[in-house]
């Protein structure tokens, strides 16, 4: 399914990205801080159910949402920050 996430301003990777483990990339734990400030507005993230076949299912804020990292796969709750929930509203009205 589809989730909604800020940007690192300082690296790029999503907040959901450094909420799950810390980044095995040396310039980015040196750039990153970790705090709200660091993040960008929430923006739409598409998943896909197959090859190329994008899933338009948007998960709600503060629902599970499933990932895989170097240390295998997993589950972190979606952002539940007001601008998430706003985005989602808009989303899914």
């Amino acid at each position: 399914m589809a989730y909604i996430d800020h940007r690192c301003r300082r690296c790029g990777h999503l907040w959901i990205t450094h909420s799950m483990y810390r980044c095995s990339w040396a310039w980015c734990r040196q750039r990153c801080s970790r705090t709200e400030a660091d993040f960008d507005q929430p923006e739409l993230i598409t998943t896909y159910r197959a090859w190329h076949e994008p899933n338009h299912d948007i998960t709600a804020p503060g629902e599970p949402v499933f990932y895989v990292d170097p240390e295998g796969p997993g589950i972190v709750l979606a952002c539940r920050c007001e601008a998430c929930q706003a985005l989602y509203r808009e989303l899914v009205a």
